[in-house]
Order: structure tokens, then C-alpha cells, then sequence
């Protein structure tokens, strides 16, 4: 594609990546840069999960704590949704080991862990 090829993209084309051969459609076009995006065919809905709007949750969070958490998701390659799921199961199985009497130690010093985890109560 060349660069007045790029800025005459249509909301709508479909176009394919030159190196994975992945296709995607576009959205939008801004001269300079397009954005596209992947689609899939959903027939089994057990293989899918309904994503929560904005709304239904974080919609009293700060920007920095939406952007950590689209900085996690872009990182592990996971959805908001599901980088919030993991911490649920994580914290969820934290929980259920110190209350069965096990124990966590934090490495480096107390100033370094209460930094990590938070105040300590």
C-alpha cells in the first residue's frame, strides 16, 4: 500500500497485513493512519462472554486506575474485563490460603512492600 493509498482508505475496506496475512476492517481513516479492527464468526456462544459497559463498573474510578488498567489488558493481551477477572481469582485464591493459616512476606523493605500493597491496617 502506498501512503495515498493508506489516506484514501474507506470506513468499510478490508485490508491484509503483508507480514501475518491478518485481515482487518476498517473504521476510521485520519489521513495519516487508519484504525481496523478484527472480526469474528460467533456461533458457539459457550466460547463467548458479554463484556460489561463502562458503566457496570469502574464508572467512579480515577484515570490513573483506568489507565493502569488499559495499560494491564495491553500488556497481557486481555480484555479490561478479563485482566479484572484474573485479579478476582487471584486475590480470591490469596485470601483462601492466609485463611488457612499460611503466611506472605513481601521482599525488600517495609517502606518498598506498604508501597507495593498499600497502608498496612
Amino acid at each position: 500500500m502506498t501512503k495515498d493509498e493508506l489516506r484514501g482508505l474507506q470506513p468499510g475496506a478490508i485490508i491484509r497485513h503483508k507480514n501475518s496475512a491478518e485481515a482487518v476492517i476498517v473504521t476510521a481513516n485520519y489521513g495519516d493512519h487508519a484504525i481496523a479492527v478484527r472480526t469474528h464468526h460467533v456461533s458457539n456462544p459457550a466460547e463467548w462472554d458479554i463484556i460489561p459497559s463502562p458503566s457496570e463498573y469502574g464508572a467512579d474510578w480515577t484515570p490513573v486506575e483506568r489507565g493502569v488498567l488499559g495499560l494491564l489488558a495491553a500488556e497481557q493481551d486481555l480484555s479490561q474485563f478479563g485482566i479484572l477477572r484474573q485479579a478476582l481469582r487471584l486475590y480470591q485464591m490469596h485470601h483462601r490460603r492466609l485463611k488457612n493459616g499460611e503466611t506472605v512476606s513481601w521482599s525488600g523493605d517495609a517502606a518498598r512492600a506498604r508501597e507495593f500493597s498499600g497502608p498496612e491496617a
